[in-house]
């Protein structure tokens, strides 16, 4: 499957080629997994209490979830992303609990989360920021316009801002 959506991103298939190009050669391997956990269990080959019967039971009670990406165009193959963006904010939960006082755990997590954001637009955070700090006043004035999706970077190097290329990292 992973062999498959490599094949589709290396080749910028968009969402419908994608969904063909999946059809075409994912199909059968998944049909066969299917039919050879459903043997596993029926044949009794796996108790189902232990990890691997867990593990089939998992599987095929989540068939149609799982098979979604040869239905439906754009679906991801899998949640890995989602998956990121929770780790983060469990990580900044935890972290919120050793700060001194509920104000600095606020600006914390609101520093984190406009970090977050800038990373997952694909801007550099300390370029995003020293923009921010740099223009207050503007910032202050139309506080829309400074969203980090909203910042080219174009706009950030005009701004005089540290950026990755610039420091050589």
């Amino acid at each position: 499957m992973y062999r498959v959506e490599e094949e589709a991103r290396v080749q910028s298939m968009d969402d419908q080629a994608r969904l063909h190009h999946h059809q075409a050669y994912s199909t059968v391997p998944m049909n066969t997994l299917f039919a050879y956990l459903t043997t596993l269990l029926s044949e009794r080959r796996v108790e189902p209490a232990n990890g691997l019967g867990k593990a089939a039971i998992y599987i095929l009670k989540r068939k149609e979830s799982l098979t979604r990406l040869l239905n439906v165009p754009g679906v991801p193959l899998d949640s890995n992303a989602v998956e990121r963006a929770l780790k983060c904010a469990v990580v900044i939960r935890k972290n919120s609990l050793f700060y001194h006082n509920e104000v600095s755990a606020y600006r914390a997590g609101t520093l984190m989360t406009l970090a977050g954001s800038c990373v997952a637009v694909g801007r550099d955070p300390i370029s995003c920021m020293t923009a921010l700090v740099e223009n207050r006043n503007a910032v202050a004035t139309a506080p829309e316009d400074w969203l980090p999706w909203r910042l080219p970077a174009a706009q950030l190097e005009t701004l005089g801002c540290w950026t990755r290329r610039h420091s050589g990292a």
